[in-house]
């Protein structure tokens, strides 16, 4: 069965139904999951033991603040994907600041996805580059472009493979247990094209 989805992130970041989807120094980054990206001259790849893939590039005025940012927002797409895998054993205040309106909808989604049995399976990938991240304290804001293709299954069976590309806003605050989002939208998204480029 195929579910058409608007967007996050399985998802990442289609929340609700697309969770399915912060200076500018254009820094691209990403998480792939059963999916490679092909590095530029520039990249380097690291490769952890689970089947999540981190690429990373060096840009030459990336500082040090915005650089730690941007790995903070990595772990937590890492985990977000985690949690699509396996709804009922998401502990959302590892991915958002409680009482926020992003931990509020990640909780009805987690909680949706339990009940209804739906699980992100390792067919398709999420795909995700940071555009731009804007530091003012302990609040950062990041844009995202990203392409998700995850496969959903519902009790083993096939309920959503549809794709989504959107370009994405988030907001995230630094707190005691490190930098956690509070909110999130989509400014553009379409099932019909890549907005990021990244090709099949």
């Amino acid at each position: 069965m195929r579910n058409g989805r608007p967007p996050i992130i399985s998802e990442v970041f289609v929340l609700a139904t697309l969770m399915v989807m912060m200076s500018s120094c254009g820094r691209p980054g990403g998480v792939v999951v059963d999916a490679p990206i092909k590095p530029g001259p520039t990249s380097t790849s690291i490769v952890p033991t689970t089947p999540i893939s981190i690429v990373t590039s060096t840009v030459p005025h990336e500082t040090f603040e915005t650089s730690l940012v941007a790995e903070a927002f990595d772990a937590l797409m890492t985990t977000r994907v985690r949690c699509g895998r396996r709804p009922r054993d998401c502990v959302i205040d590892d991915l958002a600041v409680p009482g926020s309106d992003l931990h509020r909808e990640l909780t009805d989604l987690m909680e949706k996805r339990t009940s209804a049995g739906i699980v992100a399976s390792s067919r398709g990938s999420l795909r995700y580059r940071i555009e731009s991240t804007k530091i003012d304290g302990d609040i950062a804001s990041i844009t995202t472009c990203l392409l998700d293709d995850t496969v959903l299954l519902m009790e083993g069976a096939v309920f959503d493979d549809s794709r989504v590309s959107a370009i994405t806003d988030w907001t995230m605050t630094l707190t005691l247990d490190g930098w956690r989002w509070t909110s999130w939208r989509a400014t553009q998204w379409t099932n019909e094209e890549d907005l990021c480029g990244f090709g099949a």
